[in-house]
């Protein structure tokens, strides 16, 4: 498989983290009692960061530098690639997906993941969830969600579910411990 000859991309962490996402995700949707949101909320978490491949599959060469920049600057992947190359790994996979037919609401979550607050729909949706739980995945070691540094706490805010973010940290972080 040719994504492996970049190094410092693994396709196997992505795959982890996708399905971390996924999982958790899932857990504020039913901890929100939203279960009519289960199946979108899982299959963006699923495929937020799908976009990746198709970047890393696209521009081998160019794809390596990018991922050291993020790592050694601490500049968050999505705008490495956006300064990059105009575009992120979010916007080439909804791309894709809008393409394939896939849901509006899957789309949309996988298109604003990383910000939220673009999105129009002020109402808790699948969004909500993949960006909280793609936050939570990417800084397990937290002690609260104020320090998830990704975190758009203002869009929760507009959301109305900013008195929420505490509860699904301090859920997520217990379910996560007994797994």
């Amino acid at each position: 498989n040719s994504y492996k000859q970049v190094d410092d991309f693994s396709v196997k962490k992505l795959e982890y983290h996708s399905r971390e996402v996924a999982k958790n995700a899932l857990k504020i949707i039913e901890y929100e009692d939203r279960e009519d949101l289960a199946d979108s909320a899982y299959v963006s978490g699923l495929l937020h960061d799908f976009g990746q491949l198709v970047i890393l599959n696209s521009f081998k060469d160019d794809y390596a530098p990018i991922l050291d920049k993020s790592k050694d600057e601490n500049i968050p992947l999505w705008k490495v690639e956006r300064e990059k190359f105009d575009v992120d790994h979010a916007e080439v996979a909804a791309y894709l997906l809008g393409i394939w037919g896939l849901p509006d609401d899957i789309v949309e979550a996988v298109l604003y993941h990383h910000e939220p607050s673009k999105f129009i729909n002020k109402d808790f949706c699948a969004l909500s969830a993949i960006h909280f739980a793609n936050s939570f995945v990417n800084h397990k070691d937290a002690d609260s969600y104020e320090y998830l540094s990704d975190l758009d706490v203002d869009y929760y805010r507009t959301i109305g579910r900013y008195t929420h973010l505490s509860d699904w940290f301090d859920m997520l972080k217990n379910k996560n411990k007994d797994e």
